[in-house]
């Protein structure tokens, strides 16, 4: 659930940070390089934050499986 949660405010500390030092931020001697290749792999793979959500769904709340 951590996950689902914190994909989305990431992935927009980072798109600040590379919008804030530019080609600086792209730069891998530092750490907005790493971290956006992090986060934009959360909302690429898309496909594990829905089977998290239809897991959350099925055990904790009750409802019918939905794939």
């Amino acid at each position: 659930m951590a996950k689902v949660l914190t994909a989305d405010p990431a992935w927009e500390a980072t798109n600040a940070c590379i919008e804030t030092f530019g080609g600086y931020g792209c730069a891998t001697e530092h750490d907005g390089e790493r971290k956006f290749r992090e986060t934009r792999l959360h909302k690429v793979a898309r496909t594990i934050d829905n089977l998290v959500l239809a897991h959350l769904a099925q055990h904790a709340l009750g409802l019918p499986r939905s794939y």
